[in-house]
């Protein structure tokens, strides 16, 4: 299959894109997935700008991008978001796959890579409703207050994946969320619903 079907250079266009922490707390960059490749790039500005507007007020400067980071991945990047996480100085990114995949990655300092929190899966036949495959994108959503995120399942159905800092110093939740990882760094995900059909 891979001498009739292969890649043969990397994907050049860009998809998707959000700015976050990627590496520290205290610089902003800009992270782009195109296929199955992601880019992260630092804002630089090109030199010092002494004009100024009709109002009197400065114009800033323009602004070039540095690519500090490439990372090839094993799929297509369908959606992409990101999330807060003071606890472990850099954000979160969570990606959707085909058909109906979800990762959590974190840039990890020390082998300067990409590293894999939690994975879901949400592809049983229950959830296809019959269906072999779906054109739906399973788009994510993350809530402007990062307590979860939300993904798009084959077009009428919800995943919920809340976000909780440290379980041993909140209450336990009245639902029963069984956790799928207990990370290093005090994040813990647990999945809530999965069938919660739109109407």
């Amino acid at each position: 299959m891979f001498f009739i079907c292969r890649q043969t250079h990397p994907a050049t266009g860009i998809e998707h894109a959000v700015s976050c922490c990627f590496f520290n707390s205290e610089e902003v960059c800009l992270v782009t997935a195109g296929a199955n490749i992601v880019k992260v790039f630092r804002l630089l500005p090109e030199g010092h700008s002494k004009e100024v507007n009709a109002a009197g007020q400065p114009v800033p400067p323009k602004m070039k991008l540095e690519c500090l980071a490439t990372y090839t991945l094993w799929g297509n990047v369908m959606s992409m978001q990101s999330v807060k996480s003071p606890s472990s100085g850099r954000d979160l990114l969570l990606m959707s796959f085909r058909e109906a995949k979800l990762s959590v990655l974190q840039y990890d300092p020390t082998t300067n890579n990409l590293i894999t929190l939690s994975m879901h899966y949400f592809e049983e036949d229950d959830m296809k409703g019959g269906w072999t495959s779906h054109p739906h994108i399973p788009w994510i959503r993350v809530d402007p207050e990062f307590r979860c995120a939300v993904m798009l399942l084959y077009g009428k159905k919800l995943a919920v994946l809340p976000f909780r800092k440290d379980v041993t110093s909140e209450e336990v939740d009245p639902l029963e969320a069984k956790p799928l990882i207990d990370s290093k760094k005090n994040v813990s995900f647990h999945l809530l619903f999965i069938h919660l059909t739109m109407l």
